[in-house]
């Protein structure tokens, strides 16, 4: 009888252990499955139009491969989007997170590019962090943007000793500073729209809006105040030559502005020497010269 009782009464401390194991404790419950991707792409019409769902997928299976039908336990979402913020010149940020339905959501909001990399005919989109997305032409040529050409410092990368690359980095970092700032600039940025650069690394300006060309030489750092000297050109030259008068205008030599004028005819007229000054100082009168093929200032 007394075995009887002990056995029953572990049996019942048994149930009632078990009991409290499984409600403090419960079982883990088994990671759910990836069912579907799901994007949603934001920002304004232009930069949305250069980016699809199909390609932010690609970009995200180049990183990790996203486990459809499969467990989403080890797809780490925090490093497909430092990734994809660190390499994609067209999106500004992106988020990824799994409903608990196992949608993967992907949210990502683009930004418009600052201008197009042409290069040994290959396109690249370029963002104001100075990252580079290549592209097919048909797609860089989507929206309007400026585009910059030539021999580009820099590339192809890693083509040199560690010194000469880390020199070549800091070109095309001078270059693209340059560019930006004629590109955000006020007035400049809706003059020009082409960018070339010359197996000299001679940087060119050029534009419809423009109608001349701009040689701005080898020295990127000073745009500003070159392009504060062509400015006052500008200003002295087009009321006496009109805004069509030139077709090139040379920035190379500090404190000067050599114009090649568009028209024979306009090379009587022009043969003179236009001095840049401050704005408190006044603009020499015409001088003569004996070969009046150029208007030097």
């Amino acid at each position: 009888m007394n075995k009887k009782l002990l056995f029953v009464t572990l049996a019942f401390l048994l149930v009632v252990y078990l009991f409290w194991v499984n409600l403090l404790f419960p079982l883990k419950e088994k990671a759910p499955l990836c069912q579907e991707v799901e994007v949603n792409i934001e920002g304004s019409e232009k930069s949305c139009s250069l980016l699809t769902a199909e390609q932010v997928i690609a970009e995200i299976n180049a990183i990790d491969s996203i486990p459809l039908k499969k467990s989403i336990t080890g797809f780490n979402l925090h490093h497909i989007e430092q990734q994809i913020n660190r390499s994609n010149a067209l999106i500004e940020r992106c988020n990824l997170y799994f409903r608990s339905n196992g949608t993967l959501c992907v949210n990502i909001h683009t930004e418009l590019p600052l201008f197009v990399l042409v290069v040994d005919n290959k396109s690249y989109f370029v963002n104001r962090k100075f990252q580079l997305t290549s592209t097919n032409q048909a797609n860089a040529l989507a929206i309007p943007l400026p585009v910059v050409y030539g021999n580009i410092p820099n590339y192809p990368p890693n083509n040199g000793s560690p010194k000469d690359n880390l020199k070549a980095k800091l070109r095309q970092q001078e270059l693209f500073e340059a560019i930006s700032y004629i590109i955000n600039h006020p007035k400049w940025g809706y003059f020009f729209s082409d960018y070339y650069i010359d197996a000299s690394q001679n940087l060119y300006l050029s534009g419809a809006v423009a109608g001349y060309v701009v040689e701005i030489g080898r020295t990127w750092t000073n745009i500003k105040q070159q392009l504060n000297n062509l400015d006052l050109f500008l200003t002295h030259a087009e009321p006496k030559f009109g805004p069509n008068a030139f077709t090139k205008l040379n920035l190379v030599v500090p404190g000067e502005v050599i114009a090649t004028p568009r028209l024979l005819s306009l090379s009587k007229k022009a043969a003179e020497s236009i001095t840049i000054a401050s704005p408190d100082e006044e603009i020499e009168e015409p001088l003569p010269q004996n070969n009046p093929e150029n208007i030097t200032q």
